[in-house]
Formats: C-alpha cells, sequence, structure tokens
C-alpha cells in the first residue's frame, strides 16, 4: 500500500510511505551506511565508465534496490532521479518529490558564529558542533503528484542511455543488483487516451515533463492531484507554488504550442486548481496536428543541503546560470 499513517522515511534508497514531515528510523540510518559501502565497492566501475554525471537528471532503473523502511522493495517506484534539491521518483501513474533539511541547521550555524565571536577556540567550537551535529536527524517530506485516471499500465520507451552502470549491494541483495542502466530521458506512452507525457530536466533547473496530445487525445482529459504538501497555490503569474516545511516546488505556467510546418505556433493555457487537483486548460488549436503542453520547467525551489546553508551574494551568469556564494555544513 502506498500511503499508510505509519511514517517511514527515505534516504536515497529508501522511500517515504506517506507524505507528512518525519525522521528516519534506526533500519533507514543503517542501510545508509550499507548503501555507501556499496558506493564504495563499486567505484572502479563509475571510473571505468568515463564521465557518468553531468547536469541533466539520469533517471536511475528501479530493479530491485529501493526498499522502504520495513525492507520491502518498492516495484511501483520504476525510476529515481537526483533533481539536485530533492530525489525525484517516477512510479506508476505518478511521481513523488522527497527533499530534507537538518532540523536546527540554522539556529546551530548561529551559535557557532556567536561562540566565534566570544573568541571560543576554534578547535572547541568544532567539537562542540561535530557533538551537536552527530545528534541531529534530517526532517523529510515528500509530496505526491498522481497522473488521475491515468493509465498505470503505461508503456515506458527510455532514451539516451548515460554512460556506465549502477552496482548495488545492500542488505536485502547481498549477491548484488549489478548493471543498473540509467537514462536521461522516459516517456509513458498513452498516460492518458493519446496522450504521452515525457520527464526530462537538469539539477540546476529540476524536473520537466511534457505532455504530446496526439490528435485523438483531449487535453482536458489531463488531472494532476498533489498530496503531501502543507498549502497550495496559483500566484498572479499564473505559477503553481507547493509549499512543504523543507522547501518549495514551483510550476511555472505551462507553454502549449504546435509546431506546423516548421513554424511554432503559441496556444494560450492556464493553471486551474480545484482542492488539490490541477487541470490545465487551452485555448483553441488545430486538433489535427500535436499539441505540447509543457509547464515551462518544473523545478525544486528547495535551496541548500540537508544542513547549514547561507548565502551572500547572488549572479545569472550569461546562459542564466544562477550562482551562489556563501557557506555551507552541508554534504549534499
Amino acid at each position: 500500500m502506498l500511503y499508510s499513517k505509519k511514517k517511514i522515511k527515505i534516504y536515497d534508497i529508501l522511500f517515504v510511505v506517506g507524505g507528512s514531515e518525519t525522521r528516519p528510523s534506526k533500519l533507514a540510518m543503517l542501510s545508509i551506511i550499507i548503501f555507501f559501502l556499496a558506493l564504495v565497492r563499486t567505484e572502479k566501475s563509475f571510473a571505468s565508465a568515463g564521465k557518468l554525471r553531468g547536469n541533466g537528471i539520469e533517471f536511475i532503473q528501479n530493479k530491485g534496490q529501493l526498499i522502504d523502511d520495513a525492507g520491502k522493495t518498492r516495484p511501483d517506484i520504476l525510476y529515481r532521479g537526483d533533481a539536485g534539491g530533492a530525489n525525484v521518483y517516477l512510479r506508476k501513474g505518478g511521481i513523488s518529490y522527497v527533499m530534507n533539511r537538518m532540523e536546527g541547521a540554522d539556529e546551530l550555524h548561529e551559535m557557532e558564529e556567536e561562540m566565534e565571536h566570544k573568541g571560543i577556540d576554534a578547535k572547541r567550537i568544532k567539537q562542540v558542533m561535530d557533538s551537536i551535529r552527530s545528534k541531529m536527524l534530517p526532517s523529510i517530506q515528500r509530496v505526491d503528484m498522481e497522473f488521475v485516471g491515468g493509465n498505470i499500465q503505461a508503456a515506458i520507451k527510455e532514451q539516451d542511455c548515460t554512460e556506465g552502470y549502477f552496482n548495488y549491494y545492500l542488505g536485502h541483495c547481498p549477491q548484488g543488483i549489478t548493471g543498473v542502466k540509467a537514462y536521461k530521458k522516459i516517456t509513458y506512452e498513452k498516460i492518458y487516451q493519446s496522450i504521452d507525457v515525457l520527464f526530462f530536466g537538469g539539477k540546476s533547473e529540476g524536473i520537466e515533463y511534457d505532455f504530446i496530445v496526439h490528435p485523438g487525445g483531449k487535453p482536458g482529459d489531463i488531472a494532476l492531484k498533489y498530496s503531501g504538501a502543507d498549502d497550495l497555490t496559483i500566484t498572479l503569474e499564473g505559477k503553481l507554488v507547493i509549499k512543504t516545511r523543507v522547501g518549495e516546488i514551483k510550476e511555472w505556467m505551462p507553454e502549449v504550442y504546435q509546431k506546423i510546418r516548421g513554424e511554432k505556433i503559441q496556444i494560450t493555457s492556464r493553471y486551474e486548481l480545484k482542492g488539490k487537483t490541477i487541470k490545465i486548460k487551452v485555448g483553441s488549436y488545430d486538433k489535427t496536428q500535436p499539441l505540447i503542453i509543457d509547464p515551462w520547467t518544473t523545478w525544486i525551489t528547495y535551496y541548500g543541503g540537508n544542513d547549514s546553508d547561507r548565502g551572500y551574494a547572488i549572479e545569472t551568469d550569461a546562459s542564466g546560470n544562477v550562482v551562489v556564494s556563501g557557506e555551507t555544513t552541508s554534504a549534499n
């Protein structure tokens, strides 16, 4: 069962059952240690594969390495991706975003600055900070997006396989799950009648998904239901803001267009929010040609890692990338 009142946690190979804010259990923490030991054991396979990671999100196949806190595998999860500020899980019939933040990290940073201001020895400060951090646990929140009425048996198309592979040696699979591939693009074909959805994105932008409405498809069939969020609002600019305790997810007003005879024709569109369900309203278009519904870039606006982060300056470069200077005690 996907949803449960039992609070179960995630840390990369572990998946949250339930969308509320939670903390990792002892089993979860043990699995983290096992996971990192597994990465150490597979270091050579990464190195020999050449450049494996870049800015693009890699959707890693789930071949049984993903488990929940009860030690059960999660066949409902098809792929996992690192979207920079969050882990993204592509499930049968939906997406899950999981973000984590170290509780009290900012307060700890302020304490450290105060101790430095009082002239306390740096070595002593480090001892105190390390002792406190060793007892801190991250707050974790999951948000689910479901394709309401969607085809949970949609055919999957994998594109742009990345170089290299992943090997997992975990407690539930001591013999190893090896040769796990990752892809830059994943398509769920016919998630609705005559409608596909394509997933892709970059770590600096976040995950993006495009709906391709083929002739015969109806944009009105697309319905996206969110759960696990603290609040959902649509701004005056038409953006969908999904608020959580550990950050925000923003979905920009969708760009809707058609390409006809080499020309890109823009179609009017807007979000419509009813309760926790979003629908995308589009203007008139040529129903004999494919229609692309692109929620612009859907990105995780969660800034920083799971510990203390301070930004002192922010700029954009010529390519539109955001450059932040500051300091952090986050490992991620």
